[in-house]
């Protein structure tokens, strides 16, 4: 049962960091959008208007690659927690990972908040069982 339950959590954990990569995308549509976005070179209200609308164009889709970013990352963090609770996933790096990546979800607020502190929560609830072999029961 161990061998599913790492698969299952290191799939939890690359999904997580969808977010990350959603962040880094918007953040280049954005930097596209403002250097797209040059006045001087308008000569009249139509071409002002065609920028505004590229731009906008530009922010939406860096809107959108935020919230698939984010919708991927709680996915993650579902099977990842899956494999914590239900499979009792104990492996030291799990642990972690759920402390770091649970603190950072928590400043996402509001939508990151739960996610993070069900994360820091499961993590720090149950950190003395983490890194101990399957076999070995817990010591107190």
């Amino acid at each position: 049962m161990a061998k599913p339950a790492k698969t299952i959590a290191v799939i939890g954990a690359a999904l997580q960091l969808a977010w990350v990569v959603g962040l880094l995308l918007t953040l280049g549509q954005l930097n596209r959008a403002t250097a797209e976005f040059d006045l001087s070179q308008a000569t009249n209200n139509n071409e002002v208007a065609a920028m505004l609308s590229r731009a906008t164009a530009t922010m939406g889709s860096a809107f959108d690659a935020s919230l698939l970013g984010l919708g991927v990352s709680i996915l993650g963090v579902g099977i990842f927690g899956y494999a914590l609770t239900r499979l009792r996933f104990r492996e030291r790096w799990a642990f972690w990972f759920a402390t770091i990546h649970g603190s950072l979800l928590v400043c996402l607020f509001p939508l990151g908040t739960p996610f993070g502190l069900f994360l820091l929560i499961q993590a720090l609830s149950h950190r003395t069982e983490f890194g101990q072999s399957i076999s070995q029961p817990a010591t107190s």
